[in-house]
Parts: structure tokens; C-alpha cells; sequence
């Protein structure tokens, strides 16, 4: 213990003595590996390791969530921000439901589940919400609305941003002063019809949503949701904003969302204009190489923790979890490419092919696939549907699913097919099923199905992670396999 003490003091001098942004980011995350570490050790039975199936422990991360430097309580927003509502991961009632639903339903497999990152300072992404500053002056301020309601509760130190997110969300509010920029105002009733057959008034105001992220490898991301129509009538405050910022955020890839909906919808698809700086921002895969996103995709809350999934599903076959090897990989719901990517370039197939529908996927996946190593760059990637896909047989001949579907589970066609009988249907091939779950409703519904179904499936792993430290959410991986 005294060894690793004098190792994180070493780190934190090492912290202090670099002003450059990456590098601090770097070593913050090893200084707070380090310290979830120390408190992992000093609870005593906690263990962060991955079980193998058999193993007798079922909460290998409650006692480190449980520790006193871990709690979210002493957040400064904790009692008034709807962003968290555990102030110990540990006390989950969403992970008491999961695993209750697995012994009762596969009741051979034993669950367990981790908490893969520290408590605080995970979050790499953000969506906050903007108010008025002042009734009278411009300048918004930044937050997230109160539970069931639209009034904005500021987190200008939340505990679970990345400290380069609250930087950024600080030094945009000042800049909306100067700028002269206003936060959109919804009035009440303005999109309902008033008494005389007309409609209310229409929202006023500028700046509706601000997006951050913040990779270790790229500058902030900033992008911002304005109530404009087109990029002329965001002028000159747009431009006035920019200007501001750009002596702190020189190097910054900058885009503009254009949003006029009077719906809750934080994203109009089909409204995203690149302003300035890198066209995408770059995480590194793990043994090399890059994943590229921009605002377009959909990027992971906490990369970080979403790699000790990839990480596990890179390693099952060392821990006898398949029964079949991995050889021929086929995944839906693929996104950039993030668990795909990984598995090429470490080598755990030389023959992938993913799909996703978003067609915005199809050029990050194919810039990520020229970073990996020469001799795995033979993959393949599909702008289309989970089903489509499998229409066009993108699942045939493959050992080896991988779906990773949006909380409401897998579509009814994909679920069908994977209940189709060994060696029929557009997945009679498929032996290894590796299901990355998001929403715990879908995957429970998905696994009664597969169940029921005729498809021979075992259920050889279970293992839940906390992703979201403060938040009823787990990311489960299940490993199904059939002779």
C-alpha cells in the first residue's frame, strides 16, 4: 500500500508540472486510476478484476463504489441536479434487478458486475441546456433542467464531467455576454392554439443546447444548437461568439446544429454545419490506431469504461467462455465501429463486416479502418439497417454476432433469426453471440425470447457494468453460444 501511495504522489507531482491539455488529461486519468485503486484495495474484498464463469463473486465493485472518496454526494449539484440520483453506485436498484432477473431466468450462469472507472470525472460527452442569464442583459447560462420540470439547475462544477467539459461550458457563458447571445425561450402554450384560432407566440431567443466533448487525444468538441433556420440568420452573434472563444479553443473542430422545432428534440438531424477546426476527433483504439467521430455519430458517454467491455470481449476465448472460436465476425448496430475496430486490430478476426444505419458512420469507420494494423485492414462495413443487413446476407457464412442495439433491444426480424435453427436461415451459420446491452428492458426481453426460441443458445456470461456512476443505468455483455 505504501509502495503505491509513493506511486500516486509521484503522479500528481508529474500532474503539476505539465500545462499542455492532452497531457494533463492523460495523466489525470492514471492519477485517477490510481486512486480507485487504493481505495479498492483498502475495502478490503472488493475487486475490479473480470470473473470467469463459475466465479463465487457477484458485486466486484460494490465496495469500491462505497468508499467514502468515491460518493457523489459531496457534489456540490447532488440535491438539486436530475443529472445523478445515486450517490453511491453501490446501492443500484437496477443492478439488485438484473440480477435477479438472471438467476431466476438462467439460473446455471452466475452474474457479476463491475464499476470499470472512478465515480467522478468519467464523462466525456455532455448536452446542457440553456436559460437566461439575466431578464434584462444577454448571456445564457448552462445546466440541465430540474426533474419534470424546464427549469435549468447550473452544474458548473458537476462532479461527473470531465474537467475539461465544465471549462469549456464556463468559458462559453462568459463569452455569450460579450457576444450578446440569448437563450432560447419557449413561452408557455406556444405551440398550442390560443382562443382566437391562432397560434401562441413562437420561442424567442439564440442559443437552445450546447454539446461538449472532450477526447484525450483531440481538443473539445463544441457544438451549438441554435434557433435558426440557416446559418445567415445566426449572425452576427454566432460569429461574435466564435471569435471570443477562439483564443482558448484555437485548435477546436466547432459545428452548429440549426434547430427551429418547437419539439423537446435536443438534435436536428439534418441541421449540423461544420464551422471550424478538424472534421472529426480521433480516440485511440486500444493497441494502436484511431476511432474517428464527429457530432453526427453517436459517441459513448464514458469511452473509457466502454473499453473494458471491448476489453473483455477481446479476451473470452483466453478464459474458455466460447465453445466456438471467433474467426468470421458480422456486427449490427456497429455505430463508428468502436468494438469492431478493436477486435481487428488486436487480431481476433481478419474477417469483419459491420453495418449501421446512420449513413454518417460509413466514412468514420472507414478513415478508423486505415489506422489499424496492415495486415487485419481486410473489413468490411454496410450503411443499412440491422434487418437490412441480414437481407442482404451480410450474416451468412459468419461464426460470430456481435449487436449492440439501442435500449429498446433488437428489432422483431433480427430476434427471429437468431432463434432460427443451426444451419438454417440468414443466421444458420452464427455459433458465438456476443450481446452489448444498454437497456436493461430490451436485453431481458431479447434473452426470454432467445430462450423460448428454437435456436440451441447457452448462456455462458453475464457480467453488468456501471458506466454511468449517479444513474440507474447498466451496460450488460452477454456471451450466448450453441453447438
Amino acid at each position: 500500500m505504501f509502495v503505491r501511495f509513493l506511486a500516486f504522489l509521484a503522479l500528481v507531482t508529474a500532474a503539476a508540472s505539465f500545462n499542455v491539455p492532452v497531457a494533463s488529461f492523460e495523466i489525470r486519468k492514471a492519477i485517477s486510476r490510481t486512486a480507485l485503486k487504493m481505495e479498492t484495495d483498502d475495502a478490503g474484498d472488493a475487486n475490479l478484476e473480470k470473473e470467469t464463469p463459475g466465479s463465487s463473486s457477484s458485486s466486484s465493485s460494490s465496495s469500491s463504489s462505497s468508499s467514502t472518496h468515491n460518493l457523489l454526494s459531496d457534489c456540490p449539484h447532488f440535491s438539486t441536479c436530475s443529472g445523478c440520483t445515486l450517490a453511491d453506485p453501490a446501492t443500484s436498484k437496477i443492478l439488485h434487478t438484473s440480477r435477479s432477473f438472471f438467476e431466476r431466468t438462467f439460473p446455471d450462469v452466475t452474474y457479476t458486475h463491475t464499476q470499470p472507472t472512478p465515480s467522478k470525472s468519467w464523462r466525456n460527452q455532455a448536452k446542457l441546456a440553456t436559460s437566461p442569464l439575466s431578464k434584462f442583459k444577454p448571456g445564457v447560462q448552462l445546466g440541465l433542467y430540474a426533474s419534470g420540470t424546464h427549469t435549468l439547475v447550473p452544474i458548473p462544477d458537476c462532479s461527473v464531467h470531465s474537467p475539461e467539459i465544465n471549462s469549456a461550458a464556463t468559458s462559453i457563458q462568459k463569452a455569450t455576454i460579450k457576444a450578446g447571445v440569448t437563450s432560447y425561450v419557449k413561452p408557455d402554450q406556444s405551440n398550442r392554439v390560443n382562443k382566437s384560432g391562432k397560434n401562441g407566440p413562437p420561442p424567442t431567443g439564440h442559443l437552445r443546447y450546447v454539446q461538449l466533448n472532450t477526447f484525450p487525444s483531440s481538443p473539445p468538441t463544441l457544438s451549438f444548437v441554435w434557433n435558426s433556420e440557416n446559418y445567415k440568420s445566426t449572425q452576427p452573434h454566432l460569429s461574435r461568439l466564435l471569435k471570443l472563444l477562439s483564443p482558448t479553443y484555437p485548435n477546436s473542430s466547432i459545428w452548429l446544429n440549426l434547430n427551429t422545432s418547437t419539439r423537446n428534440n435536443i438534435i436536428n438531424n439534418d441541421g449540423w454545419v461544420h464551422l471550424k477546426g478538424p472534421f472529426y476527433t480521433t480516440y485511440p483504439l486500444l493497441s494502436g490506431g484511431n476511432l474517428y467521430y464527429n457530432p453526427k455519430v453517436f459517441c459513448q458517454g464514458n469511452m473509457e469504461g466502454f473499453m473494458e467491455i471491448i476489453s473483455r470481449i477481446i479476451n473470452l476465448s483466453n478464459h474458455g467462455i466460447l465453445k466456438n472460436r471467433i474467426e468470421k465476425v458480422v456486427e449490427l448496430y456497429a455505430g463508428v465501429g468502436c468494438i469492431g475496430l478493436n477486435l481487428v486490430n488486436e487480431g481476433v478476426t481478419g474477417d469483419y463486416v459491420g453495418s449501421d444505419v446512420n449513413p454518417e458512420n460509413l466514412e468514420c469507420f472507414m478513415k478508423g479502418r486505415k489506422t489499424v494494423k496492415k495486415e487485419y485492414q481486410r473489413c468490411e462495413y454496410k450503411s443499412l439497417g440491422a434487418g437490412g443487413s441480414l437481407d442482404k446476407g451480410l450474416g451468412r457464412g459468419r461464426d460470430t454476432l456481435i449487436v449492440d442495439p439501442p435500449r429498446m433491444g433488437l428489432e422483431e426480424g433480427v430476434l427471429r433469426e437468431i432463434n432460427g435453427r443451426r444451419g438454417e436461415g440468414k443466421l444458420g451459420d452464427v455459433r458465438n453471440l456476443i450481446y452489448v446491452s444498454c437497456g436493461l428492458d430490451g436485453l431481458m426481453r431479447d434473452l426470454e425470447g432467445i430462450k423460448k426460441g428454437g435456436g440451441g443458445w447457452e448462456v455462458r456470461l453475464a457480467e453488468g457494468y456501471v458506466l454511468f456512476p449517479g444513474s440507474e443505468h447498466v451496460e450488460t455483455l452477454v456471451v450466448l453460444t450453441r453447438d
